[in-house]
């Protein structure tokens, strides 16, 4: 099988010398190169490029059926220009085509001068894009030499490089790297406890509902939610009210700013941290709600935060005493996941490296990388065989409080293994495959061993190596191609 190595150095990729070429084999004279098709296969940092042509020889005119597969894309180079250089020592010839025969085929040709080793070296450009590609060691037969017909790789698979750009099928490098090993399982979706702020009655009287309002609706900060009108207000004077609230609220926001800096020292308990930061909280909603006071001699209970209106505690026209909590706001900036786990699987959360979950949309996002936490481990039922590690995500909560989720709790990194993403395998009956991609349009389908799974990324114990090319997006089209007569043999016209 020939090796392919991907080295990315000033843009260009230099292969390895390739084995001295086949002795006394006679080849008649002629003006174009009719032997042994040869190629070539090489990845740069942009491009893949796939090269057929006759064997180089003394005399003879060879063309170079030059494939070019931009890699952001995998799809052909539509325009540009292609030069084709053949350098031995200081001296060398070129030819330059100013653009494609069709869609990603360049067909440059050469007459050779020299036999022995030479330097191969070609260019595309297009605009401000360009990409170089070098083979140090390419040989060029005398005449009278010619080559052997390359081995056969048993069960290869033909595709060329057309029905590729068609199907849009896409490959990826192998790499190595060190998943973490971890535990699939279910997660619930709930507030964090931080993101909440209790609507509080600031005084006596009859609840009466702003238009509109029902639990679960969204607010913005500041949106009427209730009035309080009636008798309350006869005993409770407004004035006296808010300004007993203001001296409330000024000092609750001064111990929430020590606690803040106390926090951040870690001098403050947790528990001490969080009842300042309620008391602030409670005190600024009081503060502004009796603010807003009404022409009609009500006062306004506005949306402390925006967010999400949890149960309405007291019915429409209702008579409250002051500081009843007539509802709580979710807000949406975080949320919560509680992660059941299994007994046999409880992890601490030191232990924990992250957490990914899924978002109503597929997508997928990690603690790691929204800046969350693990917040804590809570002990289940015995008799459940559960316990729970409850996380607390850094992204806006879309899904409903309540709704479950899949999670990936992942712990301990494994030993550095090929890795390739989930995309690539290919499965039947519980054994995995992948298709390998040995040149522009041969490939071939391998069994591979797992390892650890780490999202939509997945280790293979045994099968490949790093520097290998797999199909990660259409490997099944491959695989069909096996299977087509049209395409078990090559031989394209150029």
């Amino acid at each position: 099988m020939r090796a392919f190595v991907f080295l990315s150095l000033a843009g260009c990729l230099v292969a390895c010398q390739p084995s001295p070429p086949p002795e006394d084999h006679s080849h008649e004279e002629g003006e174009h190169s009719h032997g042994a098709a040869e190629s070539l296969t090489r990845w740069t940092q942009n491009v893949e490029w796939f090269v057929e042509y006759g064997p180089l020889t003394v005399g003879q005119v060879s063309t170079f059926a030059t494939h070019v597969t931009l890699l952001d894309t995998h799809q052909p180079m539509m325009a540009g220009s292609l030069s084709v250089s053949l350098i031995q020592g200081d001296k060398g010839i070129r030819q330059v085509v100013e653009a494609p025969d069709r869609p990603g085929i360049f067909t440059p040709a050469l007459r050779p001068t020299q036999a022995g080793w030479h330097q191969l070296m070609m260019e595309v450009k297009q605009g401000d894009f360009a990409q170089r590609l070098v083979v140090d060691s390419l040989w060029v037969y005398a005449k009278g030499e010619a080559p052997t017909a390359a081995d056969e790789v048993p069960g290869a698979i033909s595709f060329l490089k057309e029905q590729a750009w068609q199907s849009g099928i896409h490959t990826t490098l192998v790499v190595s790297d060190s998943l973490h090993e971890g535990v699939s399982t279910f997660a619930l979706w709930n507030h964090a406890p931080q993101d909440s702020w209790q609507v509080i009655a600031p005084s006596r009287g009859a609840i009466r509902y702003a238009s509109g309002v029902y639990a679960g609706k969204a607010v913005k900060k500041g949106d009427l939610l209730f009035t309080v009108v009636g008798t309350g207000l006869t005993q409770t004077n407004p004035v006296v009210a808010l300004q007993k609230a203001q001296a409330q609220y000024t000092l609750a926001q001064s111990d929430w700013e020590r606690a803040q800096q106390l926090h951040q020292q870690e001098i403050m308990p947790a528990a001490q941290y969080q009842a300042a930061k309620a008391r602030y909280q409670e005190a600024k909603a009081t503060y502004e709600a009796l603010k807003g006071l009404e022409a009609e001699g009500g006062v306004a209970i506005r949306a402390p935060e925006a967010g999400y209106l949890d149960a309405l505690r007291v019915d429409n026209g209702a008579s409250v005493a002051e500081g009843t909590t007539l509802t709580t706001v979710y807000g949406v900036q975080s949320g919560q996941l509680e992660v059941v786990l299994p007994t046999t699987q409880r992890v601490s959360p030191a232990q924990v490296y992250d957490v990914l979950y899924q978002l109503e949309d597929g997508s997928q996002l990690s603690l790691t990388a929204t800046q969350g936490w693990v917040r804590a481990w809570l002990a289940g039922d015995p008799g459940e065989g559960k316990s729970y590690l409850v996380a607390q995500t850094g992204h806006p909560m879309e899904a409903a409080p309540g709704t479950f989720t899949e999670v990936q709790v992942l712990y301990h990194a494994s030993q550095p293994y090929p890795v390739i993403p989930t995309s690539a395998l290919l499965e039947s009956y519980g054994r995995y495959t992948v298709m390998v991609q040995l040149g522009g349009e041969q490939f071939v389908e391998r069994t591979v061993e797992l390892g650890a799974r780490q999202g939509t990324r997945v280790a293979i114990v045994s099968g490949l190596a790093p520097g290998d090319w797999v199909v990660d997006r259409g490997a099944y089209t491959v695989k069909m191609a096996s299977q087509s007569t049209e395409a078990a043999g090559h031989g394209h016209p150029h």
